[in-house]
């Protein structure tokens, strides 16, 4: 990802239940792949909406830039 903008914005969950929201998930099949996320010169934000639920309760609103997914995953 080069030169871009990414907006972390709620799940469709209520407010008042808590959430974690990863912005990416790498998963790999075999070892030997040689995949990857790499984010250059990027902006990482969240919408108004996300931003209000997360200043209202920031423990119960959480975004993770990446997760592992899969046997193999990188992070």
């Amino acid at each position: 990802f080069h030169n871009c903008s990414i907006l972390v914005r709620p799940r469709q969950v209520p407010s008042n239940l808590s959430e974690a929201n990863p912005i990416t998930a790498h998963g790999r099949l075999d070892p030997g792949q040689t995949t990857g996320f790499v984010f250059e010169n990027c902006i990482v934000d969240g919408t108004e909406e996300y931003m209000a639920e997360f200043y209202g309760n920031p423990k119960m609103h959480k975004a993770y830039l990446g997760r592992p997914w899969k046997l193999y995953s990188r992070t």
